[in-house]
């Protein structure tokens, strides 16, 4: 196995950071769609 470049490992990085974001703003619409419930 040959090592990485720097390249790949910010690619990688850069996939990591949007497949957290997704997550980050499911659970934030998540808290909205159960805060809006309680609201109505």
């Amino acid at each position: 196995m040959k090592p990485k470049t720097l390249r790949e490992h910010f690619i990688e990085l850069q996939t990591e950071v949007r497949s957290l974001r997704k997550v980050v703003w499911a659970f934030i619409l998540v808290n909205l769609a159960n805060m809006g419930v309680q609201v109505l």
